[in-house]
């Protein structure tokens, strides 16, 4: 098992409910950070900004609607791969299904692509049929998040 299935089960196979979807960022069970995030509207584009440090390997879920569908736009959409029951680790074989953020709220949506991979503070991974974004870089007040897909990513969908 991966570092970072290791490092998110702990978490995520805990009996206590989730209870919303706002700009929290979760490290484990017991120790819940929650960091304001700050969405800018300029000119009808988003920009996600910290409003202070978050620190590398917090995470926060990518929230959507499943569709069967692949959807006409990925610019909020992500493959949702089969996966192993037990692990959590997906198989990248089969697209079960497609988790489309296009019509929700969710601010996580508003996370742009990084032009360079150097750039970007956040990285994404799909755990049993659900998508994390996880910080992979330390990013302090003031510092837009930024994703990075490499070329491969992009290229398949």
């Amino acid at each position: 098992m991966s570092t970072f299935f290791s490092y998110i089960a702990s978490f995520f196979y805990s009996t206590e409910e989730e209870k919303t979807y706002d700009a929290t960022f979760k490290l484990n069970k017991d120790d819940r950070l929650e960091t304001s995030i700050i969405v800018k509207n300029n000119n009808e584009k988003y920009f996600c900004f910290a409003t202070e440090p978050i620190g590398k390997r917090y995470y926060t879920r990518y929230y959507g609607e499943y569709i069967d569908d692949k959807p006409e736009n990925f610019k909020y959409a992500w493959e949702i791969y089969d996966y192993d029951d037990t692990t959590g680790e997906p198989y990248y074989e089969n697209i079960i299904n497609y988790l489309d953020a296009t019509n929700t709220d969710s601010w996580t949506k508003h996370i742009r692509h990084a032009e360079k991979e150097e750039e970007a503070n956040i990285t994404f991974q799909q755990y049993l049929d659900k998508m994390y974004y996880i910080v992979n870089k330390d990013i302090d007040a003031g510092d837009e998040l930024l994703i990075w897909c490499n070329q491969e990513y992009l290229d398949s969908l």
